[in-house]
């Protein structure tokens, strides 16, 4: 399934009341066509709406509004009618020492030789801090980027867990639900592409779908190899021997 969604144009009016009724909140706001996470705002209450809106709207002419789904955030590379990839993704993030503000916590995340200014040559970026961080931090946590956090906690940067919004991810492939598997590969088909990741929200992929809330929030026929075929985030997958096959040796 996918998340109940409604569908406006840039500048329509939004009946906050029947939002609250029909789709509750938290609400997810993002444009209807667009790439690298741009415009996503995760909404917590209907007076942040409007700036959700404006934010979605300078993307896209069409706006997607989506009722939240609580889980964890996984991408998976279907290549043929083969699962070759599954990463879980995770929202920027800093965890606190008792000592340093969010800020700074954030000028220390970025000295990491791993992290470089541009999705276009590394598959860790820099954090930066823009309008939607400042927004999440207030409406998730009451807090600023002068706050002080305390000694292990992790505090999200925000919502969303995308390259181009610095995430931080982790490969298991080897331990996902063999239906989950199969969902995946039957949507691949559907799409009628070759290559296909499938972005879906799930508390434990290792577990049978059915005995847990879950939803498939996009797909994806332009994302990027090199994510998979690194070992910052756990054991390498084959992803251009699997292309290879498809394409030259199946």
């Amino acid at each position: 399934p996918y998340p109940t969604s409604v569908i406006i144009k840039k500048g329509q009016s939004v009946d906050t009341v029947s939002l609250r009724t029909t789709l509750w909140y938290p609400l997810v706001v993002k444009p209807a066509n667009r790439w690298c996470g741009k415009g996503i705002s995760i909404v917590f209450h209907p007076h942040q709406l409007p700036a959700a809106l404006m934010e979605a709207g300078t993307f896209w002419k069409t706006i997607i509004i989506q009722r939240f789904i609580s889980g964890d955030d996984y991408r998976i590379m279907v290549v043929g009618d083969k699962i070759i990839a599954w990463l879980k993704r995770m929202p920027a993030s800093v965890i606190g020492d008792g000592k340093h503000t969010i800020k700074e916590l954030i000028h220390a995340k970025n000295t990491s030789p791993q992290r470089w200014k541009s999705c276009a040559v590394s598959i860790l970026t820099e954090v930066k801090i823009d309008a939607i961080t400042k927004r999440y931090l207030k409406d998730a946590y009451g807090y600023t980027l002068q706050t002080i956090p305390k000694k292990k906690r992790r505090i999200f940067l925000r919502g969303n867990s995308n390259l181009s919004t610095w995430w931080d991810a982790e490969d298991i492939t080897d331990i996902i639900h063999p239906k989950f598997k199969r969902i995946c590969i039957k949507l691949a088909r559907l799409c009628s592409c070759p290559i296909v990741w499938v972005d879906i929200i799930a508390w434990d992929i290792s577990k049978d779908p059915a005995v847990q809330e879950r939803a498939v929030i996009e797909l994806n026929d332009n994302a990027q190899y090199n994510i998979h075929q690194t070992d910052i985030f756990g054991t390498p997958r084959d992803v251009a021997g699997a292309i290879l096959d498809l394409y030259f040796w199946k």
